[in-house]
């Protein structure tokens, strides 16, 4: 029979145990309120974030498989990433997508350019991601649109204020940052600081419009 120090102990582990769910559940609509704040100063029509009562986008959106919304943000971000000029050419033939081929052929060219980004050191490797965007489902899917938008705000940046680029210098990229941490949690300081103190006024100005691309 157990004793009370040993009922005790095992009550306070399962609290110990929600507590930390709690807290990685926190993590997690943290990380996918920053993904689509990122989305917004890049000129996302908002509306497609199917934002909540108060106007703010809604999270859990990709809580189960959501292929259509999964593309389009993987789109958007690749956009702004590359350029109109690049990004016609990159989707030639399989944007806008109507059919599964297409959805298809549009995966692997994605899947191309992560590969790309990866082997330049602007993304964090991963093994997982043929299979996150086959189902655009789940926190790590959530953390990898993440890790575009804050690369995209990062380029779009230096392209377009080189000036204040060369004076202020951007801080480490994500793939050295993430060698420092293994949770894309300890990474939203890139998004919180640089971003929010140095790009939401001049972003938001030169993208008062919001950010075109062939749809």
């Amino acid at each position: 029979m157990e004793t009370p120090a040993v009922v005790n102990s095992a009550r306070e582990k399962e609290r110990e145990r929600e507590k930390e769910k709690e807290r990685e559940r926190e993590r997690e609509v943290e990380l996918e309120a920053a993904l689509y704040t990122n989305c917004l100063l890049l000129g996302l029509d908002a509306a497609l974030l199917v934002p909540n009562s108060n106007g703010a986008p809604r999270t859990g959106l990709f809580r189960h498989s959501n292929p259509r919304l999964g593309e389009t943000l993987l789109h958007f971000l690749l956009c702004a990433l590359r350029g109109p000029s690049q990004s016609a050419k990159d989707f030639a033939g399989v944007w806008p997508i109507f059919d599964s081929a297409q959805s298809r052929d549009f995966r692997k060219i994605v899947q191309g350019i992560i590969n790309e980004l990866e082997s330049q050191g602007a993304l964090p490797r991963s093994n997982s991601r043929v299979s996150l965007l086959a189902t655009c489902c789940g926190h790590r899917f959530v953390e990898l649109l993440w890790q575009l938008s804050a690369h995209a705000l990062r380029e779009v940046h230096k392209r377009t204020f080189t000036a204040d680029v060369a004076s202020n210098p951007l801080p480490a990229s994500l793939a050295d940052v993430v060698n420092q941490s293994s949770h894309a949690s300890a990474l939203l300081t890139v998004t919180k600081v640089l971003f929010t103190i140095k790009l939401v006024a001049s972003v938001m100005q030169f993208f008062g419009t919001g950010f075109q691309c062939g749809r």
